[in-house]
């Protein structure tokens, strides 16, 4: 099986333990978390 998404977003400092790869070092433009910070659930939206 292969998938293929995006996600817009940001380059920034890094913040947060979770995720993977360059989650700590990006954001959504207009959210002041980095994808290492949201909530698993939350990510996946």
């Amino acid at each position: 099986m292969t998938t293929e998404g995006e996600c817009n977003g940001e380059l920034c400092r890094k913040k947060g333990f979770n995720g993977f790869g360059f989650d700590p070092y990006s954001n959504q433009p207009g959210n002041d978390e980095t994808m290492a910070e949201l909530d698993p659930r939350r990510r996946k939206t």
